[in-house]
């Protein structure tokens, strides 16, 4: 695909935080860490973790295993000393506080014990499955009142692997697609950040070329012509089940989500076809909604 659109403009978007936000992220786990102590296996998981965090991303994921307490629900075993869910966030929350870094800065949330600090930290509380090392793990939502399985270890392995395969390319095009949701879709419930990431996971190696531009205008292209009842076959990285459902990515947001990227699709093949390099990164940076 011959295009005038500067390599700045066409790589503006598969930007990585900086490394002073990176570092910055892993001083807070490890001080979360260290005030949960042993009684919590704690680890990063989403975007920070995965490499795949736009810049001004402040949303930090720590997920925190209990140790010694296993699911009954998924392992069929018969709990000798049972624990309520709502009593393991009360628990976390309340260490959470012990400490005078995050004193009166915690909230019980439907799958999270939030922190708010320099960034919005969400401890996922957890429970064993094999064990605390070992996913999958089981964690719960208030709201619906359910456990399920959560497999964020084997998610971060798999991306590594991926990265690898594509010269180093599949991170830079979900960063990028991560960041054309943000500037677009006002509403993260249309196009939420995990999904996007599984979504262009499902893609084969060859489809991450090199260019950006060529790479971000044949995935959306297709993106936007997929047929939701017809593609039960989009797993989670973790390859765990299907994300087109209509309790995880539903059917409205989708193709609300299709609709959106139609637009900026078109608006890369008019980029793609401007006859000078002004006119190509104006239109580049419309698609994105600049």
């Amino acid at each position: 695909m011959p295009h005038l659109i500067s390599l700045l403009a066409a790589s503006r978007y598969t930007a990585a935080p900086t490394q002073t936000t990176v570092t910055a992220v892993k001083s807070l786990h490890e001080n979360i860490r260290a005030v949960l102590a042993n009684a919590y296996e704690t680890f990063l998981q989403g975007s920070y973790k995965n490499d795949t965090s736009i810049p001004d991303l402040n949303d930090v994921d720590i997920v925190a295993v209990r140790r010694g307490t296993y699911s009954t629900h998924f392992t069929g075993r018969s709990g000798s000393n049972p624990i309520e869910w709502e009593t393991i966030f009360d628990e976390l929350r309340a260490l959470l506080e012990a400490s005078h870094h995050y004193r009166g800065k915690t909230e019980k949330r439907d799958k999270c014990v939030n922190v708010a600090t320099g960034f919005s930290a969400d401890v996922v509380p957890a429970i064993e499955i094999v064990d605390a090392l070992t996913d999958p793990i089981a964690i719960y939502s208030r709201s619906a009142r359910k456990e399920r399985k959560n497999s964020p270890r084997l998610h971060y392995q798999k991306g590594v692997m991926k990265q690898e395969t594509t010269d180093d390319l599949y991170k830079p095009t979900v960063r990028m697609f991560k960041r054309w949701c943000r500037q677009v879709i006002a509403d993260d419930d249309i196009a939420p950040s995990f999904y996007i990431e599984c979504l262009i996971y499902g893609f084969s190696d060859d489809s991450f070329v090199l260019d950006p531009v060529e790479r971000f205008h044949s995935i959306a292209s297709a993106i936007a012509g997929l047929d939701y009842h017809r593609q039960g076959g989009i797993l989670t990285v973790a390859g765990d089940k299907s994300i087109l459902t209509q309790d995880d990515w539903s059917a409205a947001a989708f193709a609300e989500f299709q609709h959106r990227l139609r637009g900026s699709v078109a608006t890369v093949g008019q980029a793609t076809g401007a006859t000078s390099q002004l006119e190509a990164d104006m239109l580049w940076r419309r698609a994105f909604n600049e």
